[in-house]
């Protein structure tokens, strides 16, 4: 396959050459590389992450860090993060891929769980399947939270900057200003139904902005969640960690928005079996979800019942 464009600053000519010299030596039993394959992302072809399939057979994923000069010498540099997280979610069993190798101190190595996202199955699988899908991905994430909540200080230091407990209260405070009045009437077109309901969704946010956060994923999207054959659900993306509220990261996780899909609409993978689903995984009650679902629901134009926006009839 010939190399293909990208929009980084290394040319994939130079990229592959790298990845092709550098592999070998890194794995057990040093097998070649057989092909590299670009991943397509909403936009096109991702420029820094590649497939690598092997001569053994066995496909890998080589993912690079533009960034990663500025980071070298901080405590939250993105490889390092990425190998830290990953081996000790890992190691306790939680579904995420192991970074088998480094290179350069840029690239890592990383175990190849499937190709497909839970983005795209939201988007084309029918509901009773993609709901499926929903509540193992629902216990996937209690799992990986509670390893988190587990760790206690362990993480601390890789927090990544603006992702401290105080600037994401801060930033979620924020919202309010998307909830306005004048904002709303465009979706409602009902004054006084307007501001009834703008008073609630600025009420909600200041209420979960005062719940605790935990320390956990801050690139919270169905697309980084990818499926197997058998449609088992892995976290990807552990490069960067900090503060949020494990309902908040579930919702968005669970948001399937098809960016960069023909006739895509949004569709939100929570129904009341999901709700109980993540109670009994995480001993919490589901009013803070339930919470977080309609704050996201309306932010995405969807209020109250009002379809302002094609949602998936799942949400509640």
């Amino acid at each position: 396959m010939s190399d293909v464009t990208s929009s980084s600053n290394e040319a994939p000519t130079n990229l592959h050459q790298r990845l092709r010299s550098r592999i070998p030596n890194l794995l057990p039993d040093n097998p070649t590389v057989a092909a590299i394959l670009p991943i397509y992302a909403p936009g096109g072809i991702h420029p820094n992450v590649r497939r690598i399939t092997l001569s053994t057979g066995e496909s890998l994923i080589a993912k690079r860090y533009l960034f990663a000069p500025l980071t070298k010498h901080e405590s939250w540099h993105l490889p390092a993060v990425e190998k830290t997280v990953s081996d000790h979610l890992a190691d306790l069993g939680c579904s995420v891929p192991r970074v088998l190798a480094t290179i350069d101190d840029d690239i890592v190595v990383l175990e190849d769980k499937g190709r497909l996202t839970l983005d795209d199955a939201a988007q084309t699988l029918p509901r009773v399947k993609r709901m499926r899908i929903a509540e193992r991905v629902v216990e996937a994430f209690a799992q990986i939270q509670n390893a988190f909540e587990r760790a206690d200080d362990r993480f601390e230091a890789l927090v990544a900057p603006g992702a401290d407990r105080e600037s994401v209260q801060s930033a979620f405070l924020e919202l309010r200003e998307r909830l306005t009045t004048r904002r709303l009437q465009s979706l409602i077109g009902e004054d006084q139904e307007s501001k009834k309901i703008s008073g609630e969704l600025q009420k909600l946010v200041e209420e979960l902005a005062d719940r605790p956060l935990s320390v956990g994923p801050i690139d919270y999207n169905a697309r980084n969640i990818v499926l197997d054959e058998s449609k088992k659900p892995t976290f990807i993306e552990w490069s960067k960690i900090g503060y949020d509220w494990a309902e908040r990261r579930l919702v968005q996780y669970l948001a399937s928005l098809g960016a960069g899909r023909a006739g895509s609409s949004p569709r939100l993978l929570i129904d009341r079996r999901i709700q109980d689903v993540f109670a009994a995984q995480t001993g919490t009650v589901d009013t803070d979800l339930k919470n977080h679902v309609r704050l996201f629901s309306a932010l995405l134009g969807r209020i109250n019942g009002h379809p302002t926006a094609h949602t998936d009839q799942c949400a509640t």
